[in-house]
């Protein structure tokens, strides 16, 4: 895809580094969208990569239980952070939670 989208640039006479231009031109034709799902992959695929989207509880569990995690630091709130922000779970594993407020770009942490 990669060779057809550089021959598309070349063919419409775009300036060199005019990525703006090429975008607004070239993303939407047909040829260059992917055949099914996210990535143009299986549908498995973009199921896995919902699934990474968010924190996996076993995982977090994992790293609070064997990390000794102090503090954890979530982007956003949701179905899947909820079980690790109430105050019972601080209580009883002896962590912090910080979480991105709606209108913060980041959460910054010193490591």
């Amino acid at each position: 895809m990669a060779k057809e989208w550089q021959k598309a640039i070349d063919k419409a006479g775009f300036d060199a580094g005019d990525l703006d231009s090429a975008w607004d031109a070239l993303a939407h034709r047909k040829r260059f969208l992917p055949k099914r799902g996210l990535l143009g992959g299986a549908p498995n695929l973009d199921r896995l990569l919902k699934q990474s989207f968010h924190p996996d509880q076993a995982c977090v569990a994992r790293v609070i239980k064997y990390g000794r995690a102090r503090e954890l630091i979530f982007n956003y709130r949701s179905k899947f952070t909820r079980p690790w922000l109430t105050p019972a779970a601080r209580r009883k594993y002896g962590y912090q939670v910080r979480v991105r407020g709606n209108d913060e770009l980041s959460i910054v942490t010193v490591l």
